[in-house]
């Protein structure tokens, strides 16, 4: 019986692709590169700051790799909430579920965004964990996240799920060993993300109600 709920952040309960690609683009306008389009950044999420900067820069400017996170740092930082939404019937469900479920979120943005993020989007509703990248914490697909939300939910390994939109929170899911619920509107393609968990992705965050009642009366 599902009793605790793990979201993941960007691309699931926030469209933040707009604000990411205006700073990654800054980035590159830095070191006199052309701007990418938002559909090539958004292929590069999912594996923390570091790596989006990396695979966003061309080879040839990786040895000032540090200096460039910095810098997207300085320009997310200006920009990260310009246009960042809540994705549609994402806060109503949120509603739903947190009557009868304890609700987490395990991102592997940084933890500074992750916490001002959730403070100005989610701040009416309580999540036990709320759990980023920083210093302290390994990113998906390590389960450490994982296990922090589940203890601070106060469930067993069996009564979670984990809710994501990327091949990163599958294979977080596949090796912890608990269900994932992919989601169809987030940075990767319905079709990728069906090829790698073998389960349909839902078409709206309304749809994961029924998705976690067929797995608790199945």
């Amino acid at each position: 019986m599902i009793k605790g709920i793990i979201f993941d952040l960007d691309g699931t309960l926030l469209s933040t692709d707009t604000d990411l690609c205006t700073a990654i683009n800054d980035v590159r306008a830095f070191f006199r590169c052309e701007p990418l389009e938002i559909e090539t950044i958004k292929s590069y999420l999912g594996d923390g700051i570091r790596m989006l900067v990396t695979r966003s820069l061309p080879n040839e400017y990786l040895v000032y790799l540090d200096d460039a996170v910095e810098l997207f740092h300085a320009f997310y930082a200006s920009c990260y909430n310009d246009t960042t939404v809540p994705y549609d019937s994402v806060i109503e469900t949120l509603k739903t579920l947190e009557k009868n479920y304890r609700l987490s979120i395990v991102s592997n943005k940084a933890q500074k965004y992750v916490n001002q993020l959730v403070k100005a989007h989610f701040n009416d509703f309580k999540f036990d964990c709320v759990y980023g990248d920083d210093v302290n914490h390994k990113r998906k697909p390590d389960p450490q996240g994982i296990i922090e939300a589940m203890n601070q939910m106060g469930c067993s390994k069996d009564e979670i799920i984990l809710v994501g939109d990327s091949t990163v929170d599958i294979e977080t899911a596949q090796k912890f060993g608990i269900p994932i619920c992919p989601v169809a509107w987030g940075f990767q393609s319905k079709e990728l993300l069906y090829k790698e968990s073998n389960i349909i992705p839902i078409n709206s965050m309304s749809d994961l109600i029924l998705f976690i009642d067929g797995l608790n009366y199945n």
